[in-house]
């Protein structure tokens, strides 16, 4: 659990700090990338609510699972279409 803590804590403050590195700059190449750490950290925040034995906690982690899966899956296009053009 103390782990998952850390691993969340890490991915908020890649994804908080390359969005403002994109916001300032201008710079919207590293946008895919960002989604990518965001898209891992709802997947280990659903993780981390599937830990918990609290039923409402099922169903909140259960959406926040598919919700990651679906923003890893568009990530992962995304990154690969602007890797190609």
């Amino acid at each position: 659990m103390f782990t998952l803590n850390i691993i969340i804590g890490v991915l908020a403050i890649s994804v908080v700090s390359g969005s403002i590195y994109s916001l300032i700059t201008g710079e919207y190449g590293i946008q895919p990338y960002i989604q990518l750490l965001s898209g891992l950290m709802v997947f280990s925040l659903g993780l981390k609510m599937f830990q918990e034995n609290r039923q409402n906690r099922k169903a909140k982690a259960t959406f926040s699972l598919f919700a990651s899966g679906f923003v890893l899956f568009v990530s992962i296009f995304v990154s690969i279409y602007v890797l190609l053009s």
